[in-house]
């Protein structure tokens, strides 16, 4: 993913922290070369049995064809060379068809000439995460402007199942006017949505650190849980492989310590660990 820049003298790499001043490139580069080398490329070669139960739900198309876990989205190929977004806060594939998203009628082109394509199809890697990053941040300025007063979006941050969960919840009234033929089976009466905006507002926030600017409340609750108990939050969003764990643990990776400062210990130990281990191995075997 390329470094971009998001303004004078500021440079990012994907949705990652922003660097601004002297050197500001070239840190976000390192960051993104740091990541890739660790939480992403790791993705790669685990075997997804051994990820913790952390309550998430992977999609069967894709499981054994898994490349990346990138935030909250695991991207995919599928068995007909199709890639795919999986969204693991909604347990659900991330649609190519939204106006706002930039390559919308790139895709629409290519449906037309491809009839075995649909809606979740993407073409590589490269639009998959766009896609995802894209999704992420618009679930982001929905959290900005329910903050800033929109109580309408409070169940967007809440799974299907959830959202049916509170259509019980309707009056017998309420019921009558979903009928209605311009409401769609998911229709959900205002007033719940505001009761609801209150759940949210007293749910959401980090009562550890206060943070509450979260693209959902699977989001919110995993950094609730890793902000109380390890004071840090996972490299890929989602759970500390072993080895960021033992680092943690040890009090190599603290809340005071960057991104690119977690990222480059954890490579520099990785790679320590695979020039090593081999010599030891061999020198094991040469006294046999």
């Amino acid at each position: 993913m390329p470094v971009r820049k998001v303004g004078e003298d500021c440079y990012q790499w994907g949705n990652q922290k922003v660097y601004c001043g002297k050197d500001a490139k070239q840190k976000a580069i390192l960051q993104g070369i740091a990541i890739e080398n660790t939480g992403w490329k790791e993705a790669e070669e685990i075997d997804l049995d051994d990820i913790p139960p952390i309550g998430i739900v992977f999609p069967a198309g894709i499981k054994e064809n898994i490349v990346y876990i990138h935030n909250h989205y695991l991207i995919g190929k599928t068995r007909q060379g199709f890639w795919r977004v999986w969204n693991l806060d909604d347990n659900a594939y991330v649609g190519n068809n939204y106006t706002t998203f930039p390559l919308e009628q790139k895709y629409s082109d290519w449906r037309k000439k491809n009839e075995d394509a649909n809606l979740v199809d993407m073409i590589d890697l490269e639009d998959s995460i766009a896609l995802a990053d894209w999704q992420y941040e618009q679930a982001l300025k929905n959290a900005d402007k329910f903050w800033n007063g929109n109580d309408s979006l409070s169940t967007t941050f809440i799974t299907k199942g959830k959202r049916r969960t509170l259509q019980y919840k309707m009056t017998d009234e309420e019921k009558k006017m979903r009928r209605h033929p311009n409401r769609s089976p998911q229709w959900i009466p205002n007033r719940i949505i505001r009761e609801y905006a209150e759940v949210i507002k007293q749910d959401m926030p980090c009562p550890t650190c206060g943070k509450k600017r979260f693209s959902s409340m699977m989001e919110a609750e995993r950094h609730h849980f890793y902000c109380e108990k390890y004071g840090i939050q996972p490299q890929n969003g989602l759970y500390f492989t072993t080895m960021e764990l033992a680092m943690v643990e040890q009090g190599l990776i603290t809340k005071e310590s960057d991104t690119t400062t977690q990222a480059l210990w954890i490579t520099g130990i990785a790679v320590i660990l695979g020039m090593t281990i081999p010599y030891f191995l061999d020198s094991r075997g040469n006294k046999v």
